[in-house]
């Protein structure tokens, strides 16, 4: 049993017993979002529900695992306080629930209904390795087909003028590590105007502050 009682707070308690409707938790780190969902889910549970029912999606393995795991231990919480056959089934059911990373979750998807998209069972998930190599190839090909455009050549030549082609991190590896950010971007043409509009700043003031904020996504990029 956890060492104290969770004392959730009055916002936590609403986000934890919704019922009908979507809701959408927003948090800073650290502030409690993976106990507050994990909380939801038990809460779900409690009502007579099975966990086998409940898709619990992130970001990673390791935030997987630690849901699992958050879940777990209020599952057992709330049996020890007050002990019920069906918590203590769900408890057993726990690690063959739905809770994993969204790219894994849509590879089993895929892997159980293949046959529906026309895909060979025997399909597998390139790493990020392979990935990389492909978007260089991709690349490249973009720019051997660009200079064989009259109305692309000049833009083009402009665009790789004094560039670092040859290096790990020269001016192509930086757009193949803005491809991978973009990757992680849910929409995409908000993020172009946005920044395109941050490329116009001329204002001296904001255009200090554009600099800052241009350098913050190159490092995150990098």
């Amino acid at each position: 049993m956890a060492e104290k009682k969770i004392k959730w707070t009055d916002q936590q308690k609403r986000a934890i017993k919704a019922r009908g409707s979507d809701v959408l938790v927003t948090a800073s780190a650290g502030t409690g979002k993976t106990t507050v969902l994990s909380g939801r889910c038990v809460n779900i549970v409690s009502d007579k529900s099975d966990v086998r029912n409940i898709l619990v999606l992130t970001f990673t393995e390791a935030a997987a695992e630690q849901m699992r795991s958050r879940i777990a231990e209020q599952l057992r919480d709330a049996f020890l306080e007050k002990p019920d056959s069906h918590l203590r089934y769900q408890l057993m059911l726990l690690q063959g629930a739905d809770i994993s990373t969204i790219h894994s979750f849509c590879k089993r998807l895929i892997t159980e209904y293949f046959y529906k998209l026309g895909l060979d069972p025997t399909f597998r998930v390139i790493d990020s390795d392979e990935q990389k190599l492909l978007k260089a190839e991709v690349l490249e090909k973009t720019i051997d087909w660009a200079w064989q455009q009259s109305n692309l050549r000049a833009a083009l030549e402009q665009l790789l003028y004094r560039r670092d082609l040859r290096t790990n991190n020269g001016f192509l590896a930086k757009i193949i590590h803005l491809s991978d950010f973009l990757d992680g971007v849910v929409s995409r043409q908000n993020w172009y105007e946005r920044a395109a509009r941050l490329a116009e700043v001329t204002n001296p003031f904001v255009s200090g502050l554009a600099e800052k904020q241009k350098q913050i996504v190159t490092d995150k990029l990098q």
